[in-house]
């Protein structure tokens, strides 16, 4: 079986990110440290953190769904410029995302599935 090419892995990460995204409340999400949990811009809750760290709930917040597409696109013209040529050895971090986003997401899939 061949391995699949950097381009497509590339694009199935974006396509993923956008999945993710798509299927969680619109953002931007902020950590409300008072109430203790994670909320969107209309005030529309998210999550309760409690059992999270401070930190952890505030990273958490900051890389909600509202980076989704800038950050799909990002990865779609690394795509781009490895099909153009490039290898991914001129971009190695996004290959890195790329690869985690595409795992880590595979095994939340297997976590929730049946």
């Amino acid at each position: 079986m061949s391995e699949t090419p950097p381009a497509t892995l590339l694009r199935q990460a974006a396509a993923r990110i956008r999945e993710l995204a798509a299927g969680a409340q619109n953002g931007p999400w902020t950590y409300n440290d008072q109430l203790d949990h994670i909320h969107t811009a209309n005030d529309a809750f998210v999550t309760h953190v409690g059992a999270c760290h401070w930190a952890d709930a505030r990273w958490i917040a900051a890389m909600g769904p509202q980076l989704a597409e800038n950050f799909a696109a990002l990865i779609e013209v690394t795509a781009e410029r490895v099909e153009d040529g490039y290898t991914t050895n001129d971009y190695p971090h996004a290959l890195a995302i790329t690869r985690l986003v595409l795992a880590q997401s595979a095994s939340t899939d297997k976590d929730h599935d049946g």
